[in-house]
C-alpha cells in the first residue's frame, strides 16, 4: 500500500473508532524491519511512522513511539542485515525454536540480533522495550489526569528474555 493510501485508510480507521467508542486511542509506530536502520525498508518505515505520528497528533490520539525507542537502542549497537532468511524458517523452525524457554534468545544471538529473532518478530528484549513504550505513554496520560496506573520502567538490555 502506498503512503498516501495508508494514511487515508489509517485516518478512516481512527475516525471510525472515535465515532463509535468512548475510549482513548493509543497508536504505535512500527518498531523495525530488520535491525539495520539504514536499509531501504527502514527508510520506508520512517515515512509510514511519520504518517502515524501525524494522524496521532491530528486526532488527539496517544502515541507510543516504539520506533524511537527501538532506534535509540539499535543506533548504539552493531547492526545486522539479517531479515527473515526464508518463509519456511519463519513459520516452522523459528516457531518451533521459540517455544523453548531460551529459544528466542538463542535465535537472536545466533543471528547477531538485539531486539528481534529474525529482524521482525520481537525477542524478550524487543517485547520488553515495546511494553515499556506503552507503559510510559499510559503513565504520562494518567499523570496528566492525577492517576498513576503503571509503575514507570526504564529499558535495561537483557532484562526480560
Amino acid at each position: 500500500m502506498n503512503l498516501s493510501d495508508f494514511k487515508a485508510q489509517y485516518t478512516k480507521m481512527i475516525e471510525f473508532i472515535q465515532a463509535t467508542a468512548n475510549a482513548k486511542i493509543i497508536l504505535t509506530t512500527l518498531s523495525c524491519i530488520g535491525e539495520n536502520l539504514s536499509s531501504d525498508l527502514n527508510d520506508k518505515r520512517t515515512e509510514y511512522n511519520n504518517a502515524i505520528r501525524s494522524v496521532a497528533k491530528s486526532y488527539g490520539c496517544l502515541l507510543a513511539d516504539v520506533a524511537d525507542e527501538f532506534e535509540s537502542v539499535l543506533e548504539k549497537s552493531t547492526q545486522t542485515n539479517y531479515l527473515l532468511n526464508n518463509f519456511f524458517d519463519a513459520v516452522y523452525f523459528d516457531k518451533k525454536a521459540s517455544q523453548k524457554s531460551d529459544g528466542p534468545k538463542t535465535l537472536s544471538q545466533k543471528r547477531s540480533l538485539i531486539l528481534t529473532i529474525d529482524g521482525v518478530h520481537l525477542n524478550g528484549n524487543g517485547a520488553n522495550l515495546y511494553k515499556i513504550a506503552l507503559e510510559n505513554v499510559i503513565n504520562n496520560d494518567a499523570n496528566n489526569h492525577g492517576n498513576l496506573l503503571i509503575k514507570k520502567i526504564v529499558y535495561k538490555p537483557g532484562g526480560d528474555d
